[in-house]
């Protein structure tokens, strides 16, 4: 199942438009993937395994407002011997406003090459392991 952050918009988060401007999503869906990352290793340090982001795509729904708070939905997608992808969805007031897919892998920092997920980050993604329904 997936693990729900909330978020509070800051006036920051806003363009020159008044909008929330796009790459606040970005920020949102990375601080909400903390927690994942705490499961995956409570020191934030991933020594002696690495973590790599191999990609972001975010995609954009509808606007969100800066007054109301922001619901961040995180699952994981697909898990494979050396990666996985997680999902993520931003909510406001009953409306999905963005979703987004981030792809890790395992990473060895001192060899500089992707390694087999260890024992302990494979057990915090299957955590959280969600195929949500077709829509």
């Amino acid at each position: 199942m997936y693990y729900v952050q909330t978020i509070g918009p800051a006036f920051s988060d806003t363009n020159a438009a008044g909008h929330i401007d796009h790459l606040a999503y970005a920020d949102w869906f990375d601080r909400a993937r903390t927690y994942l990352y705490r499961e995956m290793d409570p020191t934030l340090v991933f020594r002696p395994h690495g973590l790599a982001v191999v990609t972001t795509t975010v995609y954009y729904d509808q606007e969100a407002s800066v007054v109301e708070d922001v619901e961040v939905r995180t699952w994981t997608s697909k898990i494979g011997r050396k990666s996985f992808e997680t999902r993520q969805e931003a909510w406001q007031n009953g409306e999905r406003l963005a979703s987004c897919k981030t792809v890790f892998c395992g990473f060895d920092f001192d060899k500089r090459t992707s390694e087999p997920l260890c024992d302990d980050y494979r057990a915090a993604v299957e955590m959280y392991y969600w195929e949500p329904e077709a829509k």
